[in-house]
């Protein structure tokens, strides 16, 4: 069976460079039963002859744009074998503009204090 795993975005601004792809089988008889980096084209990976069973699909992009997606579903004849994951605009970092969320510190709740 071809695996196709299409990466979408709506703005086609995300490129991803690669992308680690895990198949690990649902019934633990195969742990990476599939796994590589894989390069896409138009944002779009096949994966030849995947074997028909149950699998949880570990997708990790690398690049600009670092998500992670997970799936549990079958590889067979009766499903269409294409899995869609939708990539989220990554922002560009500019120096100074970063906004760190100020976190209040109570130097009385230490760890070490407590004796």
């Amino acid at each position: 069976m071809d695996v196709t795993i299409r990466l979408s975005n709506a703005a086609r601004s995300v490129v991803t460079d690669s992308v680690l792809v895990i198949f690990d089988r649902y019934d633990h008889s195969g742990a990476g039963t599939i796994k590589g980096i894989y390069y896409p084209v138009n944002n779009e990976i096949v994966i030849a002859k995947v074997p028909p069973a149950r699998y949880y699909i570990e997708v990790y992009c690398l690049g600009a744009g670092r998500e992670n997606f997970n799936e549990l579903t079958y590889v067979n004849r009766r499903h269409s074998n294409v899995f869609t994951y939708r990539i989220q605009k990554s922002s560009t970092f500019t120096p100074g503009l970063a906004v760190i969320p100020v976190e209040p510190i109570n130097l009385s709740k230490l760890e070490i204090l407590k004796q």
